[in-house]
């Protein structure tokens, strides 16, 4: 029998279409911790340190004329119908009613000035974002306002640290923040060069288990004065644990 055409023509494979290689993403420049940054970020010493005292009026003015920052508080307080102080006794009060009112004052004075709003915004809200304050998606008066915000409370903070202004407690005494300096500095000093969002994230969840795991209840207080942030920003870098544990 002589074999058919068919049976001696041997079909080709379709050869393989060879998948392309993904392209290795380029690792993203590695954060190195130096002196100008460690100068910077020194307001974040004071960690939660400013929700249980308060600032001196007097020194904050003296301080803000003396630094050309041009705060004027007894101004702020003026235009936000605040109480006055009254008599020669000392006047306190806390951080954030000092940023509020001033933030409130500059939107007063320059809520028609579009181009001055926007420049705000764009360029303090990094500072309100270090915060944990997410603004976007508000409107420039919006995010102006906790720009403003930020930028005071932080000159206010750095002032602290360099021993320009002090806070005083609930009754009137100075505190002493040399801790919070030392700490701050031991910090900066043993940081980790190069260290990723993600590996942050990851040592505060480790450092977080080992506080639990000690019976420390307030163990997010006790991290934001380690990292010199506060509680809050501490709960929203641990947002995803915090929920597991719930």
């Amino acid at each position: 029998m002589v074999p058919s055409k068919l049976t001696k023509t041997r079909l080709k494979a379709t050869p393989a279409i060879p998948k392309a290689r993904p392209a290795t993403p380029k690792a993203p420049p590695v954060p190195v911790v130096t002196e100008a940054i460690k100068y910077r970020d020194r307001y974040k010493a004071m960690g939660d340190l400013t929700r249980m005292t308060r600032l001196d009026l007097a020194e904050l003015q003296t301080w803000s004329d003396a630094e050309d920052m041009r705060i004027n508080v007894y101004y702020a307080l003026r235009e936000t119908g605040s109480p006055m102080p009254e008599g020669e006794g000392r006047f306190y009060l806390p951080l954030y009613h000092v940023a509020t009112f001033v933030a409130q004052v500059f939107l007063k004075n320059n809520s028609e000035a579009q181009a001055t709003l926007e420049h705000v915004a764009n360029s303090w809200l990094l500072l309100a974002a270090e915060d944990g304050i997410d603004v976007e998606g508000f409107d420039d008066k919006t995010r102006a306002f906790f720009g403003v915000y930020a930028k005071v409370s932080k000159d206010i903070l750095c002032a602290v640290y360099d021993g320009k202004l002090r806070l005083y407690d609930y009754i009137g005494t100075p505190v002493d923040v040399t801790y919070h300096r030392m700490a701050y500095e031991a910090r900066m000093a043993d940081s980790l060069p190069g260290e990723l969002p993600s590996q942050r994230k990851e040592r505060l969840r480790q450092r977080a288990a080992e506080l639990k795991q000690s019976g420390l209840r307030a163990f997010l207080k006790q991290i934001a004065e380690e990292e010199g942030i506060s509680s809050s920003r501490v709960k929203q870098l641990l947002a995803r644990e915090l929920e597991t544990d719930d």
